[in-house]
């Protein structure tokens, strides 16, 4: 049975769009633009679409109405524990990589510094392969 919320999986998906915009938008600016530009918008893409996809079923499915900003609120927390469960994920790679938790020459972890390179335009030919 669906809710009384109209159109809940476009709203939550507008709210997809203009976070992964934001997001993609925040990272080129702050480390330029990216030496795998397709890799890094379909991460980001995929990231930004998940709680989109949760939040659309979750507000279709209630009994109660919600308004945009309960959509859009609902979002952006699912958004946040899935970017630190990302991040989290990207780090213990990282540290399984290197066969132990290392520092980069930033002061940033190895698997941040290692994130920032590709961005910067390092681009890796298998992102997934062991040193």
């Amino acid at each position: 049975m669906a809710g009384p919320t109209a159109h809940p999986f476009g709203k939550a998906f507008g709210c997809a769009v203009v976070a992964a915009i934001l997001i993609y938008l925040s990272l080129r600016l702050s480390f330029g633009p990216p030496g795998d530009a397709s890799y890094i918008a379909g991460y980001i893409f995929g990231l930004a679409m998940f709680p989109a996809i949760v939040v659309g079923i979750w507000a279709w499915r209630s009994t109660k109405t919600w308004s945009l900003f309960r959509i859009a609120a609902t979002y952006a927390v699912i958004l946040l524990i899935c970017g630190a469960i990302a991040l989290a994920g990207s780090m213990n790679r990282a540290s399984h990589e290197s066969g132990h938790a290392s520092i980069g020459s930033s002061g940033a972890p190895a698997s941040v510094a290692s994130d920032r390179a590709l961005f910067r335009g390092a681009a890796l030919a298998n992102p997934l392969a062991a040193d």
